[in-house]
């Protein structure tokens, strides 16, 4: 006698996520960026930091950035697997004048 079993092996999505230390500060405003809650296989993590399309630092799944100018900058971060599938993820942060 033989059998078979049929399996399905699913790849575990790529999902982009990031904590922020502090979401609104006066200028200097330093915040911390995590990204621990990203899940999946990730290759390659992109940074932008101002809203203006200009990455940071794209190897880090962790990046401290500080602001020196007033402001509303959306954050986002892309994400890759080993496959190209892409994430983004975004927030924002306030920083006021002095």
């Amino acid at each position: 006698n033989t059998g078979s079993i049929l399996v399905t092996v699913q790849v575990v999505p790529v999902r982009a996520c990031f904590e922020v230390s502090k979401h609104e500060g006066k200028v200097p405003f330093e915040v911390i960026f995590t990204s621990n809650c990203s899940t999946g296989t990730i290759s390659k993590y992109r940074w932008d930091l101002n809203g203006d399309g200009v990455y940071g630092d794209s190897v880090s799944p962790n990046i401290n950035y500080k602001y020196s100018s007033p402001g509303t900058y959306t954050v986002s971060l892309e994400v890759t697997d080993n496959q190209g599938v892409v994430d983004i993820f975004a927030d924002t942060i306030t920083v006021t004048s002095e």
